[in-house]
């Protein structure tokens, strides 16, 4: 299992744009470049949130990130811009849970430094201010998403309880003893419109020094999506966590809710009695049922007002569990070392391929291990399954749509 992994950043960068570049380390010859797609051959764009200042560590989960960048098929980037990296909270003996720090939505992306500006990237190179969801604390995380139309803002500010060492300690002593933690857990749902001012719908906020989801606190709240039905929140997830439960998983615990724009939270999970993993095209939603948590179990796929579409069986012959990403159809679940179809035969995929989305139905996206930061690349199914390595490293974000 991956743990998370967490840090302080200390090098603040300011937003702007910059010519478009090569995200990757080298060109494709010509002849390749055609065949997989160039920015004149295809229309698909998609986003990447990369680390590029000097000596930032790489997380998919709880990491700081400063970069945006817009890229073709092929890899190369169109545009890009830097932004004021997010701060990490502190938990004693665990990691917190974060969330991507873009959204892509009305064919751009838009993306939240650490004070919590949301600006907007373009493939043009064009950036501007969207809205602010203001942060004011390291011990603050956010989640939030963009309407497909990109004219409206949901998001959810957690503030952790401040943690410091204690003054002193003993042979001995528990872990978690070694640290004070002092004050309320907080979570304010804010709406924005483009171009508008941020308000505050609901604040919540726990007793002293308990959790959300205690009998004094509240029910922690993050956002996830937003699709034609509206925005996508996760409900009693967990804040913080030592391990992750499958390889490339970024929600931890929870369940799929309906949100409204006047802040009230469907009555009904989407998900009670599966545990999400990923959000598909169109808003369905795939997860696990009870004891999928070993090698087998059962993959099931959910319409966006949570009605089953298809379930299967998960695979026995994988070497690890997890990087779950549905095709853009709804029809085939991609995941490291295999491919589970609707109908038909499971297919295998290389073990060295880490899956993490899809740019089309023949191509996937995902990491590429053998190498510390691990590189993006591409899988192109058929044709033996060949791998593509890009030469970068940075988290998948999702696909740009008009």
């Amino acid at each position: 299992m991956r743990r998370f992994l967490f840090g302080l950043a200390v090098v603040l960068l300011t937003a702007c744009s910059t010519p478009p570049a090569g995200v990757r380390t080298s060109p494709l010859p010509t002849a390749s470049a055609s065949a997989t797609g160039s920015p004149n051959a295809s229309r698909i764009r998609f986003a990447v949130l990369e680390a590029r200042r000097a000596g930032a560590q790489e997380s998919e989960y709880a990491g700081s990130h400063d970069t945006i960048a817009i890229a073709g098929i092929d890899g190369f980037a169109l545009a890009r811009a830097t932004f004021t990296p997010r701060r990490i909270p502190v938990i004693p003996m665990a990691g917190p849970v974060l969330y991507p720090e873009a959204f892509a939505a009305a064919g751009g992306v838009y993306f939240i430094d650490g004070a919590g500006v949301v600006r907007r990237l373009d493939p043009s190179g064009a950036t501007r201010k969207v809205t602010t969801f203001p942060l004011t604390s390291p011990q603050q995380g956010v989640s939030f998403a963009v309407s497909p139309d990109g004219k409206q803002l949901i998001a959810a500010v957690l503030t952790y309880p401040s943690v410091a060492p204690a003054p002193s300690t003993t042979a001995g002593q528990a872990p978690a003893a070694r640290f004070i933690t002092s004050g309320s857990w907080t979570l304010d749902l804010e709406v924005a419109a483009d171009g508008g001012t941020a308000a505050v719908l609901h604040h919540w906020q726990s007793g002293a020094n308990d959790d959300p989801g205690s009998s004094t606190g509240f029910r922690n709240l993050a956002i996830v999506g937003w699709d034609a039905m509206g925005p996508i929140g996760m409900i009693d997830g967990y804040n913080g966590a030592q391990q992750t439960l499958y390889e490339g998983q970024r929600w931890a615990g929870g369940h799929v809710i309906r949100l409204g724009l006047d802040g009230t939270l469907g009555a009904t999970p989407l998900t009670a009695d599966c545990t999400p993993v990923a959000l598909g095209d169109g808003g369905r939603i795939l997860c696990l049922l009870p004891g999928a948590g070993a090698h087998t179990g059962l993959l099931q796929v959910a319409s966006p007002d949570g009605q089953v579409l298809w379930t299967a069986i998960q695979p026995t012959q994988t070497n690890q569990i997890g990087g779950f990403t549905l095709a853009p159809d709804g029809t085939r679940v991609a995941m490291d070392g295999v491919l589970v179809p609707q109908h038909g035969v499971d297919v295998q995929l290389p073990d060295s391929f880490m899956t993490r989305g899809w740019l089309n139905g023949d191509t996937v996206i995902g990491l590429i291990q053998g190498t510390e930061p691990m590189k993006i690349g591409i899988l192109h199914l058929g044709a033996g399954n060949s791998i593509e390595n890009w030469g970068f490293s940075g988290q998948f974000v999702g696909i740009l749509r008009p």
